[in-house]
């Protein structure tokens, strides 16, 4: 699948054939939308159900992220669109009123969860728990069974996930360097890249190559850093300790390979837009082979801004799969390399 628009309102309904025929053309077979709560997403959701393409809609909330307008969610279920999320990344400052993360955040969210979860059932809908911010290790599933919420794992919840790679690998951090501490040589740093500050290495091969022999830990495992693809391990062994071998869905909403992610890791390089669409296209082939039962769908890190007529520089930079911020410098078209690499 693929994360849409991040604007609920321009997300290409003035050329929405075309862009239907995009998402068939790649084979997708879910869409994350972005809706204001009141149906802003309709047409395009509908058109979706029609092609069997399964919608999941963010409805955006404002402080303090309670949904109250449960006749649009009524809507969308009765066209046959069932997976909801009412909230995102609430472990983030920027996420709360003048950034101020409260005083028993967790409490917060997890009582909202519960309501709209009973509520969004009783429409007929499914409710994931909002993503956290890659890098938060919180459980919050005991907290639901404590605040009443234990028969809405029997079938009616999943979980959304932010599972960003930061440019490592799809085994991390069970991978050569980080498990063992395998060094670059001269010509496998200079393959990657080498040492450019705009992507690849931002530091030269001898600091590199330091940073992985003092970092590299033989014992480490998903739950020691669940900063990677591998997120969802880390999430549904939380699951199992508080519910056993239940399973309920686990969904990437957000996440996968970002072209010139910054580099938080200066263990591995860059991916530059060719070395992206090569990761992204490793990742949702993995998915489709490998993954567990419970991993029920990646909608990665995401369509579009500029493209659907809306300026979002931050975003633009980070390589949507179609955008023409990299035809200059790369002789790419208006597509990331991954657009046919889907299509093909």
């Amino acid at each position: 699948g693929l994360h849409w628009s991040t604007n609920p309102s321009k997300w290409g309904k003035d050329r929405l054939e075309y862009w239907l025929n995009e998402i068939k053309g790649m084979s997708l077979k879910w869409v994350k939308l972005f809706d204001t709560g009141s149906g802003t997403c309709f047409e395009l959701a509908m058109r979706l159900v029609d092609l069997e393409i399964m919608p999941v809609v963010r409805m955006y909330t404002l402080y303090p992220h309670q949904f109250l307008n449960w006749d649009v969610v009524k809507r969308y279920v009765d066209i046959g669109v069932v997976w909801f999320e009412f909230g995102n990344e609430p472990d983030l400052a920027l996420e709360w009123e003048r950034n101020a993360k409260p005083e028993g955040w967790l409490n917060i969210i997890v009582e909202r969860f519960v309501l709209h979860a009973r509520q969004c059932r009783d429409l007929g809908g499914y409710t994931l728990f909002d993503a956290f911010g890659p890098g938060t290790r919180v459980n919050p599933f005991e907290l639901i069974i404590e605040k009443g919420g234990e028969d809405l794992f029997d079938g009616y919840i999943g979980l959304a996930l932010h599972n960003y790679c930061l440019g490592r690998p799809l085994s991390y951090p069970n991978d050569p360097i980080r498990q063992d501490g395998r060094l670059y040589t001269r010509e496998e740093f200079e393959a990657a890249g080498g040492f450019d500050n705009h992507y690849a290495f931002t530091q030269p091969l001898e600091n590199v190559n330091r940073i992985i022999a003092i970092d590299y830990d033989p014992d480490i495992s998903i739950m020691d850093d669940a900063t990677c693809f591998r997120a969802y391990e880390f999430f549904s062994t939380l699951l199992s300790d508080v519910i056993g071998d239940n399973k309920i869905p686990i969904m990437t909403t957000e996440g996968g390979y970002n072209t010139l992610q910054i580099a938080e890791d200066a263990k591995y390089p860059k991916l530059d837009p060719f070395l992206t669409s090569v990761a992204q296209k490793q990742m949702l082939d993995f998915i489709n082979l490998y993954a567990p039962e419970e991993y029920f769908a990646c909608m990665p890190w995401f369509a579009g801004a500029e493209v659907f007529g809306y300026s979002a520089l931050p975003y633009e930079s980070q390589g949507p799969y179609s955008t023409g911020i990299y035809q200059s410098e790369f002789e790419l078209s208006d597509k990331l390399p991954i657009v046919d690499k889907l299509k093909n």
